[in-house]
């Protein structure tokens, strides 16, 4: 109950037209929540969050009309579904376990409750199991035809990067003067090096 195994959705189906797709998710997320009314919301903002995170926002419409149905059937079936439950009609509560995969082209929601009788299941594109941890697992596949962006984390946006600011330049150009006492004092300088004795073997 505290995992559903990826295996176990690759095992032979309790429905005949079951497809068995040994495929490996790329990325999964789980949430487990009490089987009340209030898992219905919690589990359609669990499901928008993944997508947004997972680049796969093209399917939210879809995924929010599955996870809200399957999730309704599993707390009918398990839990309480007054939206104003009594204070003793929450003991004992039954959990349920919503979990999303993400495959190479498409998206699969699982939504596993405490009832082992597939009861309910009128959904064409609904499949069940009975993991060997108890209960049964509902689940649907959301497939999409393009290869995009979605599902690869190497696409989320980057963090906004700091522009370098080009070095301020001279605010106007520096004039270059001509001291004629400095000239005079540097040529006297020399002249009296050139007078001293071995002044003619000096080098620099």
């Amino acid at each position: 109950m505290t995992a559903l195994l990826t295996a176990e959705r690759f095992r032979p189906q309790t429905q005949a037209n079951s497809p068995v797709v040994p495929e490996t998710p790329r990325f999964a997320d789980s949430l487990t929540l009490a089987a009340t009314h209030a898992a219905i919301g919690c589990a359609q903002m669990f499901v928008s969050h993944t997508l947004y995170h997972w680049n796969a926002r093209f399917v939210e419409d879809d995924a929010l009309r599955a996870v809200t149905e399957l999730v309704t059937n599993a707390v009918r079936a398990t839990g309480v579904m007054d939206e104003h439950p009594r204070w003793w009609e929450l003991d004992h509560l039954n959990l349920i376990r919503v979990r999303l995969l993400g495959m190479d082209a498409s998206i699969v929601i699982e939504v596993w409750d405490s009832d082992p009788e597939p009861s309910g299941l009128m959904n064409p594109r609904w499949h069940c199991l009975s993991p060997r941890s108890g209960g049964k697992v509902v689940w649907c596949e959301l497939p999409f035809s393009r290869r995009s962006k979605a599902l690869d984390q190497t696409q989320e946006s980057p963090l906004p990067r700091r522009k370098p600011r080009p070095s301020p330049g001279p605010t106007r150009s520096i004039a270059t003067e001509r001291d004629p006492e400095l000239l005079r004092r540097v040529i006297d300088g020399l002249m009296k090096l050139d007078n001293e004795p071995g002044g003619d073997d000096m080098r620099y």
